[in-house]
């Protein structure tokens, strides 16, 4: 008889099934090569930065939070803060961004997302990869002639001369005073709806009421921007800032702050690391016991105690803490 068949071949068991693979995570942003502080196109940011009030990472990056403390800490307003950290950080959902690469306005007019915002118009002084001294003696410096008092800077040199001079797209006129140059870019995004693009200036808005503005009025973070660090390292602070023409320079194309905003910002007594009011006893030890003539010390009449008081500030101190000191 035929031997039995053989039996089958036992079936293979199938490959243990492996967990989906994990997609790998983001690789981190690449150190930035040599960051120099000519490279930020903004003159206060890049004074922080020089200064050492504002330390960005490996590769370049600074948060909300972090650049509204420095503002804070070398003796911004907070009004001030405020403002310029939400119009360069509210846009981006990450809340941060590299200050080394500030300037990114493509020549379509479109900004190169996720990243900083520019403002819709610009001077182009600290657009490149140094500030551009020739642009700056050529459109601003002139200005600080322009109420008639030579030498310093005055609110109606910036705002009626300083602010206006590259808020034009198209137009060339350097015979005028104040002399009117082209933007370096435009924002499309920010433009004002009442401004186009023959338009400059003013003259329509309302500043009581935006919604009243008319045509031209051109008013964008171009002129804010100016004015406020002029007001806010001018001396006194305010509208009746003055800074003179060698303070202004040196702060525009070298980042170094003016003596009279040194003198006063509490950067160099403060104590980072205790965010009460014991933080600025350094400050305080400081303050003079009587004012000039034996007259009771202010902010008004005592630099010292001016330092003491922005310390305070830089310490967002409830009203409580107040009241307990």
């Amino acid at each position: 008889p035929s031997p039995p068949p053989s039996p089958p071949p036992p079936l293979s068991s199938p490959p243990p099934l492996l967990p989906p693979s994990s997609p790998p995570p983001p690789s981190p942003p690449p150190d930035e090569p040599a960051p120099k502080w000519e490279r930020i196109t903004c003159p206060a940011m890049s004074a922080l930065v020089k200064n050492g009030d504002l330390v960005p990472s490996p590769a370049g990056l600074i948060t909300k939070q972090q650049t509204f403390d420095a503002l804070l800490r070398v003796g911004i307003s907070e009004k001030v803060a405020t403002e310029t950290t939400d119009a360069n950080f509210d846009h981006i959902d990450s809340l941060d961004l590299n200050v080394f690469r500030m300037n990114t306005v493509k020549r379509n007019g479109t900004p190169d997302p996720p990243g900083p915002s520019e403002h819709f118009r610009s001077t182009g002084i600290r657009d490149g990869r140094r500030p551009s001294s020739g642009r700056y003696n050529f459109g601003f410096e002139e200005c600080a002639d322009f109420d008639g008092i030579a030498g310093e800077f005055s609110s109606d040199d910036i705002l009626n001369c300083a602010t206006l001079v590259w808020d034009h797209e198209s137009t060339f006129d350097s015979n005028s005073f104040p002399k009117k140059l082209p933007t370096n870019d435009v924002l499309e995004s920010k433009r004002p709806p009442t401004c186009g693009a023959t338009d400059s200036g003013l003259s329509g808005c309302h500043p009581d009421d935006p919604s009243l503005d008319q045509t031209p009025c051109c008013d964008s973070q171009l002129h804010g921007a100016i004015n406020f660090m002029f007001q806010e390292f001018g001396t006194p602070t305010g509208e009746d800032a003055h800074m003179s023409t060698t303070d202004m320079k040196k702060l525009w194309l070298e980042a170094e702050y003016p003596p009279d905003f040194i003198a006063r910002s509490p950067r160099g007594c403060v104590d980072t690391a205790d965010p009460s009011a014991a933080g600025c006893q350094l400050c305080l030890d400081e303050v003079p016991t009587t004012g000039p003539g034996g007259l009771p010390v202010t902010a008004t009449t005592s630099t010292e105690a001016q330092r003491y008081c922005r310390c305070l500030a830089s310490k967002q101190l409830s009203a409580h803490e107040f009241d307990s000191i």
